[in-house]
């Protein structure tokens, strides 16, 4: 089913909400989106949008995200809008405008080489992918699952960007993976776990098509990612002595197993009561902290898992760079922790996060070394 803009009573401005009407024959909806402007755009040098890219924005927290695109001490990103998860839309950027949101080069150097691109359409422009393209940001701290909620707001807003750059520039966008995309797609160097593996992009698809069947597509973002044998977690620890592993975080849960001492064991999640979740043998339970000797040093090119809550004398990690080059760390979308560099010894540098978010809040932290894809390291939670 086809939806029709109507442009000249139904679109208003009010109070910072783009008011829209969509109709579906002779049945009104509406979509409602909330202006946030970004100074963060230019112009688009004459491109007309064709591309619609899906990010998630590595948090869980909408208006870290809206801050960040709006803070004068962000000069590099933007997007045109921004989903959360109750499905409330924002928009940062006109769609006549250049957002600073999946941006390739012409060097053929540079990890963000258009010719690195998967997208063919992406390959044969030969230039910056800003300029033909528009994008979208989920509320979603990693893996690119969506809320329902989440789900059939951006199908909406999908629909409203397809009429809206039919109206502007008289060009329809095309509805397949090649014109709906995710960044992992236009950047797969730099970009690798965004939105996700599990972004629902064939449930968009079919909702554009007005069919609730998804459609399997050829295209895989994965295919040249860290292969699941070498998969860590967040770190490992070596039990003090002989320790229960529970099905709970309380010694009034029943005892799974008993781990010898001096035995290492894989950390799944640091819980902020004193337990964490492990992984021992293929069994996973629950161990106290107090009979764990923390090892948190990972190797940059491994991926993560798992989650770690973070206390407000911060958490220090180690990478080990095989060839002994600083790892480049990005920590999610927003300014939810700050980042300091502590020492280097040999190939292992040390770092350390320091929240300032709300308590509860999530960001994504990936890292990568020089020419090496990025990775997704863990999920930081504030608290």
């Amino acid at each position: 089913m086809v939806y029709k803009i109507i442009v000249k009573l139904e679109k208003l401005l009010r109070n910072g909400q783009l008011l829209l009407y969509l109709s579906k024959g002779d049945k009104i909806l509406s979509i409602k989106i909330i202006q946030k402007p970004s100074k963060n755009f230019s112009s688009r040098n004459g491109w007309r949008p064709d591309l619609i890219v899906n990010h998630i924005t590595a948090g869980n927290n909408v208006n870290s995200a809206i801050n960040w695109f709006q803070s004068p001490n962000n000069q590099q990103s933007s997007a045109h809008f921004i989903v959360d998860l109750d499905g409330t839309i924002y928009q940062c950027v006109q769609i006549d405008k250049m957002a600073w949101a999946q941006g390739t080069s012409t060097n053929p150097s540079s990890n963000m080489y258009y010719g690195k691109s998967k997208l063919p359409l992406v390959q044969s422009r030969k230039t910056n992918c800003n300029y033909y393209s528009i994008g979208i940001e989920h509320v979603n701290a990693s893996g690119g699952i969506l809320t329902p909620a989440q789900l059939a707001a951006t199908i909406e807003l999908h629909k409203y960007i397809i009429s809206e750059v039919k109206r502007i520039y008289g060009i329809t966008i095309s509805v397949d993976r090649s014109h709906i995309s995710g960044h992992c797609f236009v950047n797969p160097i730099t970009k690798p776990c965004c939105p996700g593996a599990s972004f629902p992009y064939d449930k968009i698809l079919a909702g554009l098509n007005g069919s609730n069947e998804a459609t399997i597509s050829p295209l895989s973002p994965h295919s040249n990612s860290t292969p699941s044998n070498i998969k860590t977690k967040i770190g490992t620890a070596i039990t003090k002595s002989n320790l229960n592993m529970r099905n709970g975080a309380s010694t009034n849960n029943s005892v799974i197993t008993t781990v010898p001492i001096n035995t290492t064991i894989m950390i799944d999640t640091i819980l902020d009561n004193g337990w964490s979740l492990v992984e021992y043998t293929g069994k996973s339970g629950y161990c106290s902290n107090d009979y764990l000797n923390f090892s948190t040093k990972t190797v940059v090119g491994t991926d993560t898992t798992g989650e770690v809550h973070i206390s407000p004398t911060g958490y220090q990690f180690a990478l080990y760079s095989p060839k002994g080059e600083k790892p480049y760390i990005t920590v999610g979308t927003a300014n939810i922790f700050d980042l300091n560099f502590v020492k280097q010894e040999g190939n292992y540098f040390y770092y350390k996060l320091i929240p300032k978010g709300a308590k509860g809040t999530k960001v994504g932290i990936y890292t990568a070394v020089k020419g090496e894809q990025t990775t997704k390291r863990f999920i930081a939670i504030v608290g």
